[in-house]
């Protein structure tokens, strides 16, 4: 290694690394439980949801207003995606319907929405952030398996710790479904995902995974 790569990797101990993956579908079944336990989203903070998902990460309108039925910020339910935003560090969890009087008296919107008031989401007016940050997005049952993809597909950031463990608990698993690795650009050998100790190099991971043909 010379002086130039040591000097990069140096660099990089507090920074951040991409890592793009080739896999073999399904995708939504490999990451599904990434997708519950959120991963990291870069956003305009101060962005009201429907900003956030449509305008920036590409969310079809149609989608977040038909599809999207449950929504959640900070473990509160939302009922207006227009007027609700997103602040650094926020979490931001999507269902489609969900069964029972449960799913009904938490779908956005509905008709059993004034019940729940004291839980219901509202903004708080200190808060006033703006700028480039990051929220966090978890994606369940079928909104999981339609949007999951759309996002890794794009890039989604990762806790470097997050990441680590993600992929070393499921080595064994799904190491065969990974057909090609690259990391920042430059191909490497798939088991670099479970052997890797990327806590101790970067702090956060850029991942972007696809399909062949994709």
């Amino acid at each position: 290694m010379n002086t130039d790569e040591s000097a990069l990797d140096a660099s990089m101990k507090s920074s951040w690394v991409s890592v793009d993956l080739t896999c073999e579908p399904p995708v939504h079944v490999t990451f599904a439980l990434m997708f519950q336990q959120g991963f990291m989203v870069r956003c305009r903070i101060g962005s009201t949801i429907r900003e956030a998902l449509c305008d920036q990460c590409g969310i079809e309108a149609a989608y977040l207003d038909g599809r999207i039925n449950t929504v959640f910020l900070d473990g509160k339910p939302v009922d207006d995606v227009d007027t609700a935003k997103i602040f650094e560090e926020s979490v931001l969890a999507l269902s489609a319907s969900m069964p029972g009087f449960a799913g009904a008296a938490l779908r956005k919107g509905g008709f059993y929405a004034r019940m729940r008031q004291g839980i219901t989401y509202s903004e708080d007016a200190d808060v006033t952030s703006h700028g480039e940050g990051f929220f966090i997005l978890k994606l369940f049952n079928l909104v999981a398996e339609e949007l999951g993809p759309h996002f890794l597909r794009d890039g989604v950031w990762l806790e470097s710790a997050a990441f680590e463990e993600f992929f070393k608990s499921r080595a064994q698993v799904t190491r065969s479904r990974y057909l090609k690795l690259e990391v920042n650009h430059r191909e490497v050998d798939c088991a670099t995902l479970a052997e890797e100790e990327w806590s101790k190099k970067y702090r956060l991971i850029h991942l972007k995974v696809v399909t062949p043909g994709s």
